[in-house]
């Protein structure tokens, strides 16, 4: 499926295309995570995602996990022309996170050119907020605040995505992009000047 969102955004001119934390695993494997199979399979569909972007101007960040040293991180890697740019290991996990990954010492800048760059700081041109959680009630609301708060805060482009399948994107404060959670199969556009 996730090919398949690859090659529908590129379609229709997106070019930057984002996904949650461990998109390509799902957030639930629990104890999952620790065996070699799943690891090798995500490791698998990352390298079919590298691949899928080849020739394409559009970049895609999507969450995954990887393995360091005996120990598991949720990562989020940018990828653009069948190269990954950037990998950083999230540093804020969830109690529920903290039982399979280990935190990162720091978070850093996800990816940088000399015009843009994309991360978890606020202060990015556009920043990414990702949630791993269920639909509940009122979380639609909180993420427009969140997205509202920080983009407002920072004068940037916020993007919210957890995997409920939630989507808001606000720019300067307001938002002017967003998906229930309900709506799994569908892309939220949005053009955003970052200058």
């Amino acid at each position: 499926k996730i090919i398949e969102l690859i090659d529908a955004a590129e379609s229709k001119g997106t070019g930057l295309l984002v996904f949650p934390q461990l998109a390509l695993t799902g957030s639930d494997c629990g104890q999952l995570f620790f065996q070699k199979q799943l690891y090798t399979h995500q490791m698998s569909c990352l390298d079919d995602v590298i691949a899928a972007t080849e020739g394409k101007n559009l970049t895609v960040a999507i969450g995954h996990y990887s393995k360091e040293m005996n120990r598991l991180y949720n990562c989020y890697s940018v990828i653009r022309d069948g190269e990954i740019c950037g990998t950083t290991q999230m540093q804020i996990l969830t109690r529920d996170q903290l039982a399979y990954f280990s935190p990162a010492n720091e978070d850093i800048m996800l990816y940088s050119d000399e015009e843009n760059t994309l991360g978890f700081h606020g202060n990015a041109d556009l920043a990414i907020i990702s949630k791993c959680e269920n639909p509940m009630v009122g979380q639609f609301k909180y993420a427009e605040n969140q997205a509202c708060a920080q983009s407002g805060e920072n004068n940037n482009v916020t993007i919210y995505i957890s995997t409920s399948g939630l989507a808001v994107i606000a720019e300067n404060g307001k938002v002017i992009s967003k998906k229930s959670p309900f709506q799994m199969d569908e892309l939220t556009f949005a053009d955003v000047d970052l200058d």
